[in-house]
């Protein structure tokens, strides 16, 4: 279900700006860098989850430096890097 969820979010952000800020601005961005954060050696959060998660987070930042702040803010810089290296 989370996979599925992070998806529909990352759909509704590729395309359009209206759609990226209300994802923003109801907190979406945060929900899904937790997801995206929740990796780790026990692999708490499957890979197909996380990387639905890091899709939507990089179609939410498209074009938009307020999300992208946003997902400064929320930690999401050093979950991507976790992802992108294998360590997280």
């Amino acid at each position: 279900m989370q996979r599925r969820a992070a998806a529909a979010l990352g759909n509704l952000c590729a395309e359009d700006a209206k759609n990226r800020d209300c994802v923003r601005e109801c907190g979406g961005a945060a929900a899904l860098v937790r997801l995206l954060a929740r990796g780790g050696p026990a692999a708490a959060m499957p890979t197909a989850v996380r990387e639905a998660a890091a899709i939507a987070l990089a179609n939410l930042c498209n074009e938009s430096s307020e999300n992208q702040d946003s997902v400064r803010e929320c930690g999401g810089v050093p979950s991507y890097i976790g992802l992108g290296l294998g360590l997280g």
